[in-house]
């Protein structure tokens, strides 16, 4: 028994947010967090008090008049570094003291450190995101009195200066991703927590991210404006290209050809930035913000579970997964949003279908132009372009994607 009943638990330092059925814990400083019954919080407070394990379990049998697998919940909390493990082997120099705090990890690197909370409300506070929602506002409203001055996926089908547009807008759009990330990390930091930008990927997508776990610890008003902050500056920017596109479709303005087309391209690119937060099979803004409405932490995994075991019942078979453990209330949750997950999924062919393929065979019949020598007007550069921003990123990804769809189906028919 590694926790013996007169053991005195080192409890590192964390904080706490009580979230009804759930009480998530954090080491902010090691980006840890937990969520466990408020009875076991109860449980760790005692222990954090000075209690040993034998009188904190006490005191909870005369609470909830029943008795805590505490060797279990202790053997959780030390694999997360919130506890210190009762050691058995004689102190040494470099053993240190029983009752000792544990060792801190090194804690990674975040950005925006020197932003305070005080200094990023004021950046990212209600009157911005006021004035943001009127610009969608008025964006929106063009657009149901006009909807062709939407930018569509023809804007990047650039018939002139191919390649110093196509390459324009792409390096436009890595800018507008990477403001669209700053503002997470703003809206963490006035939430208090830390943030950090990182490149991963979503299947077969790399998507920059910004990493914010902290932000559980926040309430909920300050979740939503975290996760959404990216959407909003997005939304906004999409909606000043709006009016001037629509006024210069009323001729109100004069635009080249070129910042025409600019604008169109990079229109866009923020469009399918938002639709890609639809995707709510991924874990994107919009997911974030359906699961704190919900209150669910786990609702992905909980959904994809659901979903199996219902196709096993229309296929009458025995369930694969047992979701027994999940609260009534976030079943409740979990079946609202499994027609958001499956909804998502019908949105990424539909992107698939009529915005990237489209786009690919647009590259795929001017890079052949190329090559017989049938279009003047298309160098060298403008195939490169074409070949490495047009299919080749393209084609890479749904290789990946249709090789991780195999190997997942392989390993349901292995097992």
């Amino acid at each position: 028994m590694m926790y013996g009943p007169d053991t005195k638990v080192a409890v590192g330092p964390y904080v706490h947010r009580d979230e009804g059925d759930t009480v998530t814990i954090g080491d902010i400083d090691r980006e840890v967090y937990l969520s466990i019954p408020p009875p076991a919080f109860e449980l760790l407070e005692w222990l954090k008090s000075g209690d040993t394990v034998a009188e904190a379990v006490r005191r909870f049998e005369a609470k909830f008049n029943e008795t805590p697998e505490v060797e279990d919940f202790l053997a959780a909390l030390a694999a997360e570094g919130f506890i210190t493990p009762a050691s058995h082997t004689p102190p040494t120099d470099e053993t240190p003291p029983t009752g000792a705090a544990p060792a801190p990890r090194r804690a990674r690197k975040t950005h925006f450190d020197r932003l305070t909370p005080t200094v990023a409300r004021r950046i990212f506070g209600r009157p911005f995101v006021i004035v943001c929602g009127l610009i969608v506002a008025v964006g929106i409203t063009l657009v149901a009195i006009d909807p062709g001055v939407m930018p569509g996926p023809n804007g990047l089908r650039f018939e002139e200066n191919f390649a110093a547009m196509t390459w324009l807008t792409f390096l436009i759009a890595l800018v507008g991703v990477y403001v669209h990330e700053v503002a997470h990390v703003i809206a963490a930091r006035a939430a208090g927590s830390p943030a950090r930008i990182e490149i991963s990927n979503r299947m077969y997508v790399p998507v920059a991210q910004t990493d914010m776990t902290g932000i559980w610890m926040a309430d909920k008003s300050q979740r939503y404006l975290g996760f959404l902050a990216g959407p909003i500056i997005d939304a906004a920017s999409l909606s000043i290209i709006i009016v001037f596109l629509w006024l210069e479709r009323r001729g109100d303005i004069a635009l080249s050809s070129t910042a025409l087309m600019l604008l169109r391209g990079v229109g866009f690119t923020y469009l399918a930035r938002l639709i890609w937060q639809t995707l709510l099979f991924w874990r994107t803004d919009f997911y974030y913000s359906i699961a704190t409405l919900l209150g669910c932490k786990n609702l992905m995994i909980d959904t994809e579970n659901y979903l199996r075991n219902l196709v096993a019942r229309v296929r009458r078979r025995a369930l694969p997964i047992d979701q027994s453990d999940v609260p009534s209330r976030e079943m409740r949750s979990v079946r609202v949003y499994s027609f958001l997950y499956v909804g998502g999924r019908v949105v990424a062919v539909w992107a698939l279908v009529t915005i990237t393929f489209p786009l690919m065979w647009f590259y795929l019949t001017q890079s052949a132009t190329y090559l017989t020598g049938d279009n003047p007007g298309f160098g060298l550069l403008d195939f490169t372009s074409a070949i490495v921003l047009g299919i080749g990123l393209n084609l890479l990804g749904l290789v990946l994607w249709g090789r991780n769809l195999y190997r997942a189906w392989s390993r349901r028919r292995a097992s």
